[in-house]
């Protein structure tokens, strides 16, 4: 593919007469905004000359910059989440260097973290420069990327590499040896020394009497080579196989051809070989690269994540994949109404209050750590996820099959029990060779069977996390991660036993956080209040909007762009300390009605700056608390959305069992006694007061929040529950 202008052999910073560097004003505006060095950001411009881009990925890249989405106001942070004007990514766009610079910032930021991916920029800019005397440290390209990383997270390369892998999959059944089909799929990346020197090769083949065509051999990271080729010249490369018998994916005409070598002897000193053949002379072996064995974090999107997601665990057998078609539906309905997040860890409760006796307060735990209810309010749970249209939604947007609805499994049926998966299942016990299926005694074979419930649970955890996010079929989420142990054996134990089963939230939220690249180490301590990386920012629903809805407390809200206050730039924001204040009611009134005695009261969010993150608390008067404990109280809540009754109407008289008390921590001087057994947080209809007494309270303490019903009802159904406190 032709570049829309000439491929540069070398670069060189633009100098004055008397040797001074001419900089540009939009470049160091763009290098104050993003804190990195000028020198740094106008060498990798003046770089960007040397590099063989083709223009459909530099179109790509320039609309993905210059049309980015406007800023989003953030009501609680009182700040916007969006990109700069006047950012490194936009300056860089203004130009065909910096574009093409763009375009390969975009490979390396989806491939490699900051640092690997400076190693390897250092490297090709000192290949290339004119002058090697001026060239950037590799902290200072380090900054660059880590700069340009929420920008380009969305280009696309990393899509190109599943679906490289996904269509080299196809080659299954023409591949002699499940060595050669795994070097196929495999999403190694070459090191830095391997990048710098492909870039060098793809130079030489783009500049004008330079190089005819390229042969690369390889054993491993195949989707990467081929997607870079592809993502660089435009045309996909002609891959081959000595092995195998299946038609490869590529153009014939390509000028570069990748084989997959299984010989030892062929590659005896690196993975990955790649030799240059020009117009006269012998090929000369340009380069050798030796591959990593870190695989692709990079970002691509919700439908392509499902893509390769559920095609590598349901390619094969057609069996298989009905299978998964049918359990699907009945196990995410199973999930999504018996999971709880009320699992508890007692140290930590009797560091957060020493000697609290957790039963007179109605918090009673089974040995799987689920809180009991009594049956008859146990609707009225609080659900973390949320309703099942959406989850269905998501899960049609996941596998790219069309899903109507979820479905109810017969009372007393397990998902292993329906027909197809019955019929999959004793196909497996057929031709498993595991030791359990005492086909042979060979102990470290997996079980086809486990393998099976072990994707089965996979999914579903994806969908679930997934479908926490608003607009999800917008969201990217990191291709590679580390799985949640504790989210899966809950969901494990649900779909084993049709019991209900507890999972803490720190779990659902670091499962749903870890899908899009964040750092959660927050969450672990209880304090996550918002966090931005890779270049998408993710809070809790509930402290933008202050509405608790039954289905769905633990949505979260998403929005691309970087989190900046104070014109400086933040990926946490947590609160690390809560300050306990005093207040209260000015007249103890008996309890005969809702009220809200705060309706003239403000509480504000309080936003300080700390090194390195943000300090977020929710405040009122002199008093501020940790926002995180509304999401933890919220598991412990029982919300009654109406009843048949009036939502306004009066007790029939004043009763003498309940006293009004005021949204504090713990309420330390409101204890249930004998004669006083329900405490009303008067806050009708104040959802932000109603945010502030969850917020408050220590965790968790068990309470009935009140929305379009009557406080009589709100008032049975907290004493059925064996709870003390209503928010009214």
């Amino acid at each position: 593919m032709a570049l829309s202008r000439p491929v540069q052999l070398q670069w060189a910073l633009d100098q004055t007469a008397n040797n001074v560097l001419s900089v540009t004003k939009g470049l160091i505006k763009a290098s104050l905004d993003d804190n990195v060095q000028t020198l740094a950001l106008l060498a990798c411009e003046r770089f960007g000359a040397t590099l063989a881009i083709c223009p459909e990925t530099t179109r790509r890249v320039e609309n993905l910059v210059r049309k980015a989405p406007p800023p989003v106001f953030i009501k609680f942070l009182g700040e916007y989440i969006g990109y700069s004007s006047d950012d490194s990514a936009t300056q860089l766009s203004h130009s065909d260097a910096g574009l093409r610079f763009l375009a390969l910032s975009a490979a390396l930021i989806s491939s490699k973290s900051p640092f690997r991916g400076a190693e390897a920029l250092r490297i090709m800019l000192k290949n290339s420069a004119s002058d090697k005397s001026i060239l950037p440290a590799s902290r200072h390209l380090q900054d660059v990327l880590e700069a340009l990383e929420h920008r380009l997270n969305r280009a696309g390369f990393a899509e190109i590499v599943v679906g490289y892998a996904m269509v080299l999959d196809e080659t299954e059944a023409g591949c002699a040896s499940d060595n050669i089909l795994s070097q196929l799929r495999s999403k190694q990346v070459p090191d830095a020394e391997g990048i710098a020197k492909l870039v060098d090769a793809f130079r030489e083949l783009e500049r004008i009497g330079e190089a005819t065509s390229i042969t690369i051999k390889a054993r491993s990271c195949i989707p990467w080579v081929a997607a870079f080729t592809q993502w660089c010249l435009g045309a996909s490369p002609t891959i081959r196989c000595d092995k195998c018998s299946s038609n490869m994916p590529g153009r014939p005409d390509s000028r570069v051809s990748i084989f997959c070598s299984h010989d030892p002897d062929d590659l005896s000193r690196s993975n990955l070989r790649v030799t240059v053949y020009r117009n006269v002379g012998s090929p000369i072996d340009l380069l050798i690269l030796v591959d990593t064995q870190i695989e692709s974090p990079g970002m691509i999107s919700l439908q392509c994540y499902g893509h390769w997601i559920f095609h590598n665990r349901a390619v094969g057998a057609p069996t298989l994949h009905r299978a998964f078609q049918e359990a699907l539906p009945y196990a995410l309905d199973q999930v999504s109404r018996l999971m709880r997040c009320t699992r508890l860890n007692e140290d930590t409760l009797k560091s957060r209050e020493p000697g609290r006796n957790l039963t007179s307060w109605g918090i009673n735990m089974d040995e799987k750590g689920c809180h009991a209810v009594t049956e008859e309010v146990s609707n009225l749970t609080a659900n973390p996820f949320p309703k099942a249209n959406i989850i269905c939604e998501t899960l049609s947007q996941y596998s790219g099959v069309q899903f109507d609805s979820l479905q109810t499994l017969p009372q007393g049926y397990l998902i292993s029990d329906l027909p197809l998966v019955k019929a999959y299942l004793n196909e497996c016990s057929e031709h498993c060779v595991c030791d359990g299926c005492k086909r042979r005694a060979q102990s470290y074979i997996h079980c086809l069977k486990e393998v099976f419930f072990h994707n089965l649970f996979r999914i579903i955890c994806d969908v679930l996390a997934i479908s926490l996010f608003e607009r999800p079929k917008s969201l990217f989420l990191v291709s590679q991660r580390k799985p949640c142990v504790d989210f899966t054996e809950a969901i494990k134990d649900v779909l084993t036993s049709d019991q209900a089963r507890a999972c803490s939230i720190q779990s659902i939220l670091e499962y749903a956080l870890c899908m899009v690249g964040h750092d959660a180490q927050d969450i672990s301590k209880d304090q996550w209040v918002v966090s931005c990386y890779k270049g998408q920012c993710v809070y809790p629903k509930v402290f933008e909007i202050n509405t608790l809805d039954q289905s769905g407390f633990l949505g979260l809200c998403w929005t691309p762009g970087r989190l900046i206050f104070n014109e400086r730039d933040y990926c946490r924001g947590t609160n690390s300390h809560e300050i306990f204040g005093s207040y209260g009611l000015s007249d103890p009134d008996p309890v005969t009605r809702p009220l809200d005695k705060f309706a003239n009261q403000r509480i504000s969010w309080n936003v300080a700056r700390e090194d390195g993150y943000l300090d977020i608390g929710i405040s009122y008067g002199n008093s501020q608390f940790d926002p995180f404990n509304i999401l933890l109280n919220a598991a412990w809540t029982l919300i009654v959305e109406d009843c048949p009754h009036d939502r306004d109407k009066a007790l029939q008289e004043a009763d003498p069992f309940c006293k009004y008390s005021k949204p504090r921590d713990s309420f330390p001087d409101d204890s249930p006694t004998d004669d006083i057994k329900t405490l009303v947080v008067p806050v009708s209809g104040n959802d932000a007061f109603r945010a502030l007494t969850l917020a408050s309270m220590v965790c968790p303490t068990p309470s009935v929040l009140r929305k379009n019903a009557c406080l009589q009802c709100c008032l049975d159904v907290c004493r059925k529950a064996g709870y003390h406190v209503v928010i009214c």
